[in-house]
């Protein structure tokens, strides 16, 4: 589950992350994205993991837009009640 430690990012930053990453690189545990941004690339560094990082990007996102961004995994629960097996009697 994400922490969101995002949240207080502007969705366009979040996007512009996302969008525009030319490279990810994991380090010792620690997260290195190089991207474009208004015509200069930009290099940030995150004391998280790769997959981590962009779970978070994501939450934050989904959070700011629910409607354009929706969970990365989705989870279904089937139950076959006693009776219930939809082949009748």
């Amino acid at each position: 589950m994400a922490a969101l430690i995002f949240r207080h990012i502007s969705q366009a930053t979040l996007e512009t992350w996302l969008s525009n990453i030319e490279t990810v690189v994991e380090n010792g545990g620690k997260t290195v994205i190089s991207y474009t941004e208004a015509g200069r690339t930009v290099t940030k560094q995150f004391a998280m993991p790769m997959m981590t990082f962009i779970e978070e990007v994501n939450a934050a996102l989904e959070l700011k837009d629910p409607d354009k961004y929706t969970p990365l995994m989705t989870t279904t629960r089937v139950s076959f009640a006693a009776g219930n097996d939809g082949g009748g009697v």
